[in-house]
């Protein structure tokens, strides 16, 4: 990632002046309860004081003219809300930030901050080094940072795709046939090109995402900044708009900055600023930032589901990381959980089966050895049947014996 820093902001504040005129009846004319006619004419000149720009160095203000820092009117008429407050952060070219932030946290008005819409009223805001309140450099500051707003209706102005995309690098004042090549090219680049010639109203919220990015892109920026741009568009439309803002950014080198309140969006971002009450609270990676799930409730955010799940599996006392928060990741985590878990079950299996195979080895051994016994009780057995044989033959020699005996006296006798 290169070093080299883009945007600075540098204890950046912006306040607005607020008017509360809640002791107002509703019908105007009768003025403040209780209150007399100057107080209610007072009253409503200061309400209809108007929003005054930087010109010839003066300080750009909204509200009543007042001092900065002074008091609010007597009775508590007006309030200071500050916005953005003692803000600093930073990017680097060709990083992809995202600004983290429940509704009303600030982050849009950074957005204004970063593009010269708004000027501050404390600190300093830096393009390539050069403050955004130097009015001859406004241009360069809107040639640098293109931004991409919530609603895509809000900054087309074209009849035709074409012609909405030519806009914005037309009042560049380049040449015709850059121009075509711009516009061309950016419509080639957003995958808006078959459209080129239909009326935006024809086309769907995230098309119509697509387009103002083209325009963004024909002038050439070096910053895209999307102030949530995919807040207005169903999972199908943001899934495009994200993957386009990715592939300019890998491979274009185009630096992006994202805003959302979206958990699933911040995943695949380089760094991430969480910003609450006009503050920036946490900075990190996605996975620093999401380790903590605790902090991030306590500012009132959700947290992606996968690492909502991961987090009350760590509760219940499985070994798994903190802070993650891609779908892929939580699969090669729960694989390789698994997976050591059915080894060490394997491994144990093994010794169980060593054991049962020495047992039976053993029992093999006891059953040789009952079967020598019985082999020398069998030799034993025929020993004593041969025996018994050899009685039966001796008594049958004596009985020949006696035979023979008895044939001789026979003879003798006659």
């Amino acid at each position: 990632m290169p070093d080299e820093r883009l945007i600075d902001l540098e204890d950046v504040t912006f306040s607005y002046w607020q008017d509360y005129e809640q002791d107002f009846e509703p019908d105007r004319e009768k003025g403040p309860k209780g209150a007399p006619e100057s107080e209610r004419g007072r009253k409503l000149e200061q309400g209809r004081e108007s929003e005054r720009g930087r010109e010839n160095g003066q300080e750009r203000r909204i509200g009543p003219e007042r001092e900065r820092g002074s008091e609010p009117a007597p009775g508590g008429a007006l309030e200071r809300d500050n916005a953005v407050d003692g803000v600093c952060l930073s990017v680097r070219k060709g990083e992809f930030v995202v600004l983290l932030g429940r509704n009303g946290s600030g982050k849009s008005t950074i957005a204004k901050l970063l593009n010269a819409l708004l000027l501050p009223t404390g600190g300093a805001v830096l393009i390539k080094g050069r403050p955004t309140t130097d009015a001859d450099y406004v241009w360069e500051v809107r040639r640098t940072s293109g931004m991409v707003f919530q609603n895509p209706d809000n900054q087309i102005v074209g009849t035709t795709v074409e012609e909405d995309v030519a806009f914005g690098v037309e009042n560049l004042g380049v040449p015709p046939p850059e121009i075509r090549s711009r516009v061309r090219g950016a419509m080639e680049a957003t995958a808006v090109l078959e459209f080129s010639q239909r009326p935006p109203y024809q086309l769907s919220g995230g098309q119509k995402q697509r387009v103002a990015i083209a325009g963004i892109l024909a002038m050439k920026p070096e910053c895209i900044i999307l102030d949530e741009a995919t807040a207005m568009l169903d999972p199908d439309g943001r899934r495009e708009v994200l993957r386009l803002v990715r592939e300019l950014n890998a491979k274009d080198g185009i630096t992006v900055i994202h805003i959302t309140h979206h958990m699933d969006e911040v995943a695949e971002a380089d760094r991430v600023y969480v910003v609450d009450g006009g503050k920036v609270v946490m900075e990190g990676t996605p996975r620093e930032i999401f380790s903590d799930v605790a902090a991030i409730k306590r500012i009132g955010l959700e947290v992606p589901q996968v690492t909502d799940v991961f987090e009350a599996l760590r509760e219940r006392g499985f070994a798994l990381p903190r802070g993650v928060i891609g779908i892929g990741e939580a699969v090669a985590e729960l694989e390789a959980a698994i997976g050591s878990r059915f080894a060490g079950q394997g491994a144990g299996d093994g010794g169980e089966a060593g054991g049962d195979a020495e047992r039976a080895a053993g029992d093999d051994g006891e059953a040789d050895g009952s079967a020598k016994g019985a082999a020398g009780d069998a030799s034993a057995a025929g020993g004593s049947a041969k025996e018994p044989a050899g009685d039966a033959e001796g008594a049958a020699g004596d009985a020949e014996e006696g035979a023979s005996d008895a044939d001789s006296r026979e003879k003798s006798d006659i």
